[in-house]
């Protein structure tokens, strides 16, 4: 299924078009950002972020998740991610599960 077009923003990573969203009807009622392919298809990226989450963030995102197996033109789960705005760029992603909690409690220690 498409992305939305209410809210939708476009971004080319590496020749590559995506468009992406933040919250809405795909929100997974946990503040995440949605990636999809330009295409309309492909598994989407799931961005659970702490912090604000800008363009150049999703940017590397995309490529961090491309790097770790996402296929953004091949159809298949979802794929998520966590990301800290806080940490040093090579700390700011991890690799996540739907079925996790919600990162700002994994990235915390918080389990409530």
């Amino acid at each position: 299924m498409t992305l939305p077009k209410k809210n939708r923003r476009e971004i080319s990573v590496d020749s590559v078009d995506f468009h992406w969203t933040i919250g809405g009807r795909i929100d997974h009622r946990r503040g995440t950002a949605t990636v999809q392919h330009a295409s309309g298809s492909g598994a989407k990226l799931i961005i659970d972020p702490i912090g604000v989450l800008r363009p150049n963030d999703v940017a590397a995102s995309i490529r961090f998740a491309i790097t770790n197996a996402w296929q953004p033109a091949s159809s298949g789960p979802d794929f998520w991610i966590g990301f800290d705005e806080e940490c040093a760029p090579q700390d700011q992603f991890v690799l996540l599960k739907e079925s996790d909690e919600p990162y700002w409690k994994i990235a915390h220690g918080r389990t409530t």
